[in-house]
Parts: structure tokens; sequence; C-alpha cells
């Protein structure tokens, strides 16, 4: 017979197994989050790559232009394009200051 805690201790194993499988069989815009249909749609070929990995590869490649913005003395911050750092909506502004910094990061 099993005890109570070698039995509790094969249900949380399974649940674990499951759980990982769960992460490897997500696609990887699951895995990273997905962005809005305008950053899909976007002008700029880099904001499309890169929605189209995920969110998070999106953030990534943001986070670069702005350091090397601010490496060129530019002072620039997600806010300041984004309303909203959950779903980032674009201010007005938001793509002729894109404009201007995504040179920094090589676009």
């Amino acid at each position: 017979m099993f005890s109570r805690k070698s039995l509790s201790n094969s249900v949380l194993a399974a649940a674990i197994a499951v759980a990982g499988a769960a992460a490897f069989v997500s696609s990887p815009a699951e895995a990273g989050g997905s962005c809005s249909d305008k950053g899909k749609k976007s002008e700029f070929k880099e904001v499309k790559d890169a929605c189209a990995k995920s969110l998070n590869a999106t953030k990534k490649m943001m986070k670069q232009i702005e350091k090397a913005a601010k490496a060129k003395g530019d002072k620039t911050k997600c806010s300041d394009c984004h309303s909203d750092q959950k779903t980032y909506p674009l201010k007005d502004n938001a793509k002729e200051d894109y404009k201007k910094w995504r040179k920094h990061g090589g676009y």
C-alpha cells in the first residue's frame, strides 16, 4: 500500500511534469505574450519582425534602442511613447520619436 507522503509526492511530480510539458508545447508567441495588431502591422520592419516572435522579443528590441539612444544623449523612456506599460498603446508622438531613435539601434 502507498503511504500518504509517497502518494502526495507522486501527485506533485506528475503535476510538475504536466506543467513542464505544457511550457514546451506552447508557441513562442504564447510564451512571451503577443503584440497588438498595430505592432504586427507596423510600418517598421524591425517591429513587425519582433512582434512575429513575441511581445518579449519586441520589448527587448525596444530596450536596446532605448539604451543606444541614451548613449547618444537622447533622454528616452517607455512612457515617452506608450501611455500604458501593460498593453503598450502608442501616444501621438510615438512614430516620430521612434523614427528619430531607431537609427541609434542600428535600424
